[in-house]
């Protein structure tokens, strides 16, 4: 079994886990406090690294802008997210057609009522539909499911 796939297996007769939770599951107790506080290092470095700080510096200087340029980062910001969904995420290429919107109509945050909403069922229902095309070094996450079933979900550090 390759580790660079995103495979999972099955231990006994329980819930499918992934290969880093099942070595982990298998570890003596000090190894597993090791492994987990190298996973707390990794998020801290992530949550509040020099990219982080980067958006910290970012959002002080720009809370001063003037509304119309905030709209006009917005609307273009908008654009860009709209555009890529639609080229390279199967669901929203999809969805987006059987509505007949096209993301060339998307101009700006205005025009967003006019692409459908989706729910966590929608989301769970499309299953890899929503990765990009050729997405590369995504992490696995879940909700916690305070309001119900905890959702799946994919990100990457960026």
């Amino acid at each position: 079994m390759s580790l660079s796939r995103r495979s999972s297996l099955c231990l006994s007769d329980g819930p499918t886990m992934s290969l880093k939770e099942a070595v982990y599951e298998k570890s003596p107790n000090w190894l597993q406090t090791i492994l987990l506080n190298a996973y707390a290092a990794r998020l801290h470095r992530e949550r509040s690294g020099s990219t982080f700080e980067q958006l910290r510096r970012y959002w002080r200087e720009s809370q001063w802008w003037e509304p119309e340029k905030i709209r006009r980062l917005q609307d273009e910001r908008v654009r860009e997210i709209v555009h890529f969904a639609a080229r390279a995420i199967p669901f929203y290429g999809r969805l987006w057609a059987e509505h007949g919107v096209r993301d060339s109509q998307v101009q700006g945050v205005d025009d967003l009522r006019m692409l459908p909403t989706i729910d966590k069922d929608d989301v769970r229902a499309a299953g890899t539909d929503l990765l990009a095309v050729g997405g590369r070094g995504l992490r696995h996450g879940h909700t916690s499911g305070t309001p119900g079933t905890p959702l799946s979900l994919w990100y990457n550090r960026e």
